[in-house]
């Protein structure tokens, strides 16, 4: 009997029915892995993020995290209101962490309850590397946290979910300006917009590519001023490169 040698191929079906053809295992393979891909790429938001244990229960059943005690809860610093979502990273039972939603706050005489958020209540919504953008609190606003998941399938409530705080590294913009001779002017200015006069500058000439000194001063932190001794004559012109460090994005 002659061997048959199969070569799959994509074959578009309804993701519903069941799967009758190998080809029809390729696609749901390559659906998951898709899935996978979008997970990882998603950005979710939180109001505060709690980088120390919330002392109370869990209870996998409703998903809720109850205080031990009652009374207001700070996180960094800011006293949580009903509807707020918090980030938990630091809970002693690391399937416990997550992103929670203020469900009930705590008062002098009720604790408060946290209860997973929507978008972070089932195995199926978590994956590694989902970025969470916090906005609020005293040390950890506008900061990013990311997700750090090691069991693969992730369990909800079996598997540990951890965080690492994203810390971005400053960037180095640099811009170009051009210093266009044309016989008369002896002081040209430029808007840069960095916000700095910490300012590195460079100056060359256009047609020979030696870098040359002319005399400069930044007046404000958004502008700067060079000055040449004479005029410079028309086609005689010069590339002014301003470079400066700036804050992340």
């Amino acid at each position: 009997m002659a061997s048959t040698k199969w070569i799959p191929q994509r074959t578009q079906i309804d993701m519903m029915e069941a799967a009758t053809q190998p080809t029809h295992l390729v696609r749901v393979c390559d659906a998951k892995e898709l899935i996978k891909e979008a997970i990882s790429a998603i950005t979710l938001e939180a109001d505060l993020v709690l980088d120390t244990v919330f002392a109370g229960a869990y209870d996998s059943a409703t998903q809720t995290l109850t205080a031990s005690a009652v009374g207001i809860t700070e996180v960094d610093g800011i006293a949580v209101s009903s509807g707020d979502t918090i980030l938990i990273t630091a809970q002693s039972t690391a399937s416990e962490n997550g992103l929670y939603e203020v469900t009930v706050a705590g008062t002098a005489s009720v604790a408060t309850i946290l209860t997973r958020s929507d978008n972070f209540n089932a195995s199926e919504k978590i994956n590694q590397g989902i970025m969470i953008e916090v906005s609020g609190g005293t040390t950890y606003s506008n900061s990013k946290w990311k997700t750090i998941i090691t069991d693969i399938p992730f369990i909800l409530d079996t598997s540990d979910i951890n965080f690492d705080r994203v810390v971005e590294q400053p960037r180095t913009v640099s811009m170009d300006f051009q210093i266009v001779g044309n016989d008369s002017d002896l002081e040209f200015t430029f808007t840069h917009g960095l916000n700095t006069r910490s300012i590195i500058k460079s100056i060359v000439n256009n047609n020979t590519g030696i870098v040359e000194e002319m005399g400069v001063e930044y007046p404000t932190v958004n502008t700067v001023n060079v000055f040449v001794g004479n005029p410079l004559g028309v086609g005689n012109d010069f590339t002014l490169t301003l470079i400066t460090v700036v804050a992340p994005l």
